[in-house]
């Protein structure tokens, strides 16, 4: 493969798949904006690409990563510990704002005292 013809996708642009094509020697070819048919082309051909970039990506990862425990499949999934360790700490959190909110809620309940409105009854509503 000599050449690539991609959408304009921003992670198509980037700075990262450019120098990965430069190594490979592969020339980087734009489909021209707003134009549908060429997208659609590009489109079709991704599965197949993505499955070639990943089984070639996978030892460059290792190499620009090599203190990582981390395989690519388990970045992409959110399997790093790292996230899993965030997910819990996010679930602590907005369980500590859920208490807070029922605590203050019954702490400005308490003060509120009853009102009986008759029909016919003047309310003044800020």
């Amino acid at each position: 493969m000599n050449e690539i013809l991609t959408d304009r996708g921003s992670n198509f642009m980037s700075k990262v798949l450019a120098d990965y094509l430069g190594r490979l020697k592969v020339k980087h070819k734009l489909t021209s904006a707003f134009h549908p048919r060429t997208n659609a082309k590009a489109e079709h051909a991704m599965p197949a690409l993505f499955l070639v970039v990943f089984i070639n990506t996978v030892p460059l990862v290792s190499v620009l990563f090599p203190d990582s425990d981390t395989t690519l499949e388990q970045a992409a999934q959110g399997r790093v510990p790292a996230v899993r360790e965030l997910r819990k700490v996010r679930a602590i959190a907005e369980q500590r704002l859920k208490d807070n909110a029922a605590r203050d809620k019954t702490r400005w309940d308490a003060h509120m005292k009853p009102q009986v409105f008759a029909v016919g009854d003047h309310a003044h509503a800020t």
